[in-house]
């Protein structure tokens, strides 16, 4: 059972950071994704793709900078970013290329499925 301090270290549009305790006692830094985060992302993700392609069709004076397409990639990047999966795999990989470079030090990490609301 970890111990997290309830107050975060830090705080971001999509996740905070808490300070908790392995059993062992050693502090960890846990990253928490805020609640609800990924119906709130697609909702917004929809107006703004509506408003993209209604500009993109009326207005002809902002065609050239394809608001479609420049939406598109930020919805790839976002849902990038909200897989803390995607991250956890980075980080290791990142580790791989670095184990063997004492200068550079990648933290531990530890997957955990899904904790209760504390």
């Amino acid at each position: 059972m970890l111990n997290f301090q309830k107050k975060p270290l830090a705080t971001a549009s999509i996740a905070q950071v808490h300070e908790a305790k392995l059993p062992t006692g050693e502090r960890v830094a846990v990253k928490v994704q805020k609640a609800n985060v990924e119906e709130i992302v697609e909702t917004d993700l929809s107006i703004m793709k509506f408003i993209a392609n209604e500009s993109d069709r009326f207005n002809t004076s902002i065609k050239h900078l394809n608001l479609p397409a420049v939406l598109h990639e930020f919805d790839r990047s976002i849902h990038k970013e909200i897989d803390f999966d995607n991250e956890l795999m980075n980080i290791r990989h990142l580790n791989d290329n670095f184990k063997y470079n004492d200068k550079i030090i990648v933290p531990t990490t530890f997957r955990i499925i899904q904790l209760k609301k504390f």
